[in-house]
């Protein structure tokens, strides 16, 4: 399972943030996906998208049941 995640902050970058998109995604594929939504999205606010990554939570027993 993939969690997406991204560094926001205003353009002067006195204030940032972290958002993490409440979905979890079984690809990797999926989380680059909703990456790229948040993205867009942070930007066409005018803020800046500093860092962002899909992280792979160690779910081996869960995946394994899927």
């Amino acid at each position: 399972m993939f969690s997406a995640i991204l560094l926001v902050c205003t353009m002067e970058y006195d204030r940032c943030l972290t958002n993490a998109n409440t979905n979890l995604f079984k690809t990797r594929e999926e989380c680059i996906y909703a990456l790229g939504e948040g993205y867009d999205f942070y930007e066409s606010r005018g803020l800046i998208v500093v860092s962002y990554d899909c992280y792979k939570w160690n779910t081996t027993e869960f995946d394994q049941e899927s």
